[in-house]
């Protein structure tokens, strides 16, 4: 099984195609030179060197297009996974059900008629998740290696799931990992953020403890948290969904290394009826989680 991200876009500012194609199950694509002449007709018909050797005759300069349909005409196969990319975002989820296929009239009616496609059952409540995996100007990318392991640090692979979907009449698995926690959209973020400050807020305070926010003083934590004697620094996370995975900057990283009083506290399913609480010590978390890069700060020598 292979893993694509894929865009939707007419080139760079064109138009967007990808709500098209999900109410069509569809992943398409296409290429065109001039008075709007597809480059290459049905691909099933021409090997992959007949191929090639029509993209270096019509549009050698291009390569990054033909790479990209010849992903979806010769490389993608049944059981593969598309995640939909949409500028700086990942906001679908499909499993391919067909080998390459040609039809002129799939997108009819549409902004752009793409004719090659393969078919795919889309995810129905897939949530939009904010990732960069590099080549961000290729439409087809074939994702291994580090974008894979990075990809999968943010969002689950589908066996991963559990609960299922229907669209179009077929079953399909719905994402079951985390939105939220830096992930999602801004909005997203903001509302699982307040809820999981909420909820940790109220759990102190039911056991007796008093809870000042210091969000807004940048320490490393969010709330100071006093007890008697006792004082705790609490760093809350809140994820929309089961999996405990989200984005934590160097500094509250740095923060439970040197803080003896730090604490995490992560609320998963943070904005459902049922919000989950789990609390972890500095040397907890230090321990019990992985720290994964997801972006480095470059800086040119002097």
């Amino acid at each position: 099984m292979n893993y694509w991200r894929m865009a939707f876009r007419v080139g760079s500012q064109g138009d967007e195609m990808w709500e098209d194609c999900r109410k069509r199950g569809i992943a398409a694509i296409g290429y065109y030179a001039g008075h709007g002449e597809p480059i290459v007709g049905d691909c099933s018909k021409l090997t992959e060197g007949e191929y090639n050797e029509i993209w270096r005759r019509k549009y050698p300069e291009n390569t990054t297009g033909r790479a990209s349909l010849r992903n979806v005409a010769y490389r993608m196969k049944m059981g593969d996974v598309i995640y939909v990319k949409q500028g700086p975002y990942i906001v679908g989820r499909g499993r391919v059900t067909s080998e390459y296929q040609y039809d002129p009239d799939i997108l009819k009616g549409t902004a752009s008629e793409w004719e090659h496609f393969v078919r795919v059952n889309w995810e129905t409540d897939f949530h939009p998740m904010r990732i960069l995996l590099g080549a961000e100007l290729t439409t087809v990318l074939q994702l291994s290696g580090e974008r894979l392991q990075k990809l999968n640090a943010v969002i689950p692979s589908p066996r991963e799931e559990s609960s299922t979907k229907t669209t179009g009449g077929t079953k399909t698995r719905s994402n079951t990992r985390t939105t939220g926690a830096g992930f999602g959209t801004p909005e997203i973020n903001r509302k699982v953020e307040r809820a999981a400050i909420s909820f940790v807020t109220k759990h102190y305070k039911s056991q007796g403890w008093s809870v000042k926010s210091v969000e807004a003083n940048k320490r490393g934590f969010d709330l100071l948290c006093m007890k008697d004697s006792i004082e705790e620094h609490v760093e809350v996370k809140g994820i929309q969904r089961r999996v405990a995975s989200f984005i934590i900057t160097a500094g509250e990283v740095q923060q439970a290394k040197t803080d003896k009083s730090f604490a995490l506290c992560v609320v998963t399913s943070a904005i459902s009826k049922h919000p989950r609480l789990s609390r972890y010590s500095a040397e907890d978390f230090i321990k019990r989680f992985d720290l994964v890069p997801l972006a480095f700060r470059a800086s040119l020598h002097a």
